[in-house]
């Protein structure tokens, strides 16, 4: 007959994750994850608690981005075409070190 697995509190669980190394941790939230996932099937809706996955399109949704905003319409337009990008580059980096740069 098997004996049952000891409980765990919280806290103590928490301390065993923080001795896993971080590819470990990863295994451990992909494998809770993909349990998380299987009973939310079996019951119809999502898992919240375990759940980081970001959905894009809702999340512009909810920043009230329009739906037919584009990558290159989000580019900005800050730079000179005629200005040099080293020249640039360079002259903020001394402005960084001068101090210059800070407000």
């Amino acid at each position: 007959m098997a004996s049952e697995p000891k409980k765990l509190s919280l806290e103590q669980l928490l301390h065993l994750v923080d001795q896993l190394s971080a590819a470990e941790q990863e295994t451990l939230r992909r494998k809770l994850n993909a349990m998380a996932d299987k009973q939310a099937f079996l019951v119809g809706e999502p898992h919240p608690f375990l759940d980081w996955r970001i959905n894009l399109d809702a999340l512009a949704e909810q920043q009230g981005i329009p739906e037919s905003t584009s990558v290159e319409g989000l580019k900005g337009d800050f730079c000179p075409a005629d200005e040099d990008m080293d020249e640039f580059v360079t002259t903020l980096r001394q402005w960084r070190h001068e101090g210059g740069g800070q407000n």
